[in-house]
This record gives C-alpha cells, structure tokens and sequence, in this order.
C-alpha cells in the first residue's frame, strides 16, 4: 500500500503567462446569476470589474464562506453555493489551491447542465481570472495511472487540477502526463511536492517540466 504524502503548500503558480485585460466592458452590478458570471468573466476586462462582478454574484446567491491564508498573510475563499455537490478530496485540493492563492467557488449542481459533475471554478486573488477546472489526486506512482485519469479528467474539464500525492519519480510523473494529455486539455494545474505549476502544450513538449520542476 502507497502512503499519501503531504507538502507544505507553497504560494502562486509557477506560470509565464500574464494578464491582458482593460478592453472590453461590461456592467458588473448585473450579475446575479452563475450564468451571467461565467458569460462575462470569460472576457478581457478590467480587473476592478472582474473583481466587482464576482462580489456581486456573491452578495445575491446563498453559499457558505471558507477563509484561509497565505504564505504571505493574504486572505482566500472557498466559497461552496447552496446546492454544491463535492467530496472531501475535492474540497482538500481546493484548500491547497486557496493557500496557493487561488478562490474557489463550487457552483450549486443545477448551474452545471445536465451530466455534469465535479467542475470548480478558480478566480485567482490578484487578477480575478476565471478558470473552469476538474479537481484530481494522484495516489499511485505509475505513470500508466496518471495517464489513465488525465484522459478521465479531461473528459470533465480542458482544464485539470493535479494534485499529486505520492512519491512518484520525477520522469515518470512527466511521462504520464505526456501520455495521458490529449486534444482537448488545454492545461494542467499541477501541485508537485508542495508547488503548483502551469502547465501547457508548449511546456509538455519542450525541456520546460525538466528545467522546472523540483
């Protein structure tokens, strides 16, 4: 039997993107439901509206608060809606994301469509982008096994949140997941010994996952 290993949660994702935004506009006191969120959040606008829009779909739907900090004293949220379905390896991912500095909000299961399940939506604390993400743990040290639920999770969501609790070997955690990626993932928010890293096509393919990850 594999034992789960537990790493400090360091802060921020390892990532070389950035944000474009200020371009377009929209009203965000008109949010009031998920729908209209997810419409608008989607679009290259301020931050301060980003920010607005979410505070206001918050204010006129019931949910319940989990507040966490940083390494850096800065304050999170898990918000959970009225409705939500999750288990608890979802929501100990999601406190990982939250001390990274990352919010959480677990949509109620009608705001999802009909089969869907499971689907987190990340709204980073600085920026306020809105990412849609399936939530994923790794137990195993095979890389097969990685493959496998990385085919699985991108079923769900183009965007996966990889938590890895085991002790896999370095490249074979990069051969699992060159295997398992597929058309339609588009990235992998991986959380390796403690530090959650970006990753992209461009990443996966080039020496990037060899350089980067400790």
């Amino acid at each position: 039997m594999i034992d789960k290993v537990e790493y400090k949660q360091k802060e921020g994702i390892i990532s070389s993107e950035h944000d474009a935004s200020e371009v377009l506009y929209f009203d965000p006191l008109g949010i009031k439901t998920f729908a209209d969120l997810t419409s608008n959040m989607v679009k290259k606008v301020s931050i301060s509206i980003r920010k607005k829009a979410l505070e206001n779909f918050l204010a006129n739907n019931k949910h319940e608060t989990r507040t966490y900090k940083t390494a850096s004293d800065k304050k999170t949220n898990i918000w959970i809606m009225k409705g939500a379905k999750y288990d608890a390896t979802e929501l100990h991912i999601s406190e990982k994301l939250a001390k990274s500095g990352q919010h959480v909000l677990f949509p109620k299961q009608s705001d999802l469509g009909a089969g869907r399940k499971n689907d987190i939506y990340l709204y980073d604390a600085k920026t306020c982008i809105q990412t849609k993400a399936e939530l994923k743990s790794l137990f195993g040290e095979s890389p097969e096994t990685l493959k496998s639920q990385l085919i699985s999770g991108t079923g769900q969501a183009s965007v996966i949140a990889y938590d890895i609790q085991s002790n896999i070997k370095k490249m074979w955690l990069i051969d699992g997941l060159r295997k398992g990626w597929g058309k339609e993932t588009k990235k992998v928010l991986l959380n390796y010994k403690g530090q959650w890293y970006e990753i992209d096509r461009k990443k996966l393919y080039s020496d990037w996952l060899e350089r980067n990850l400790k």
